[in-house]
């Protein structure tokens, strides 16, 4: 009995038993201050090659409103590249940036 605990310890101490990860929830506001509408808002962690879903899904964020933004993701990581599309007619170009989510409270999108 003795050498299963302390196989079990010893294995545990290496980290090769494996436990369910827990998906931490990320919440920050976003706030549109660039004149135009914003269709689309993406975020996906830093160095990964593809967007991840519209976090607005069907919803746009209108000139002036603010939204909070809730997700979670099991990858443990903070540091997300942000994406936000505008409306097709607007004159404006994506704007794109990378913020420290576990840290950020509020983010204004300026243009």
């Amino acid at each position: 009995m003795r050498k299963v605990l302390r196989a079990s310890v010893g294995l545990a101490a290496l980290g090769l038993l494996t436990f369910p990860v827990h998906a931490a929830t990320l919440t920050f506001t976003i706030e549109n201050k660039t004149g135009s509408v914003v269709e689309g808002f993406y975020a996906s962690p830093v160095g990964t090659t593809d967007w991840e879903e519209d976090l607005l899904g069907d919803e746009v964020l209108m000139q002036g409103e603010k939204r909070q933004i809730s997700f979670e993701d099991s990858r443990n990581v903070c540091k997300y590249d942000l994406l936000f599309k505008f409306a097709a007619d607007a004159s404006l170009e994506d704007v794109k940036d990378t913020k420290n989510l576990c840290e950020l409270s509020t983010y204004t999108v300026y243009q």
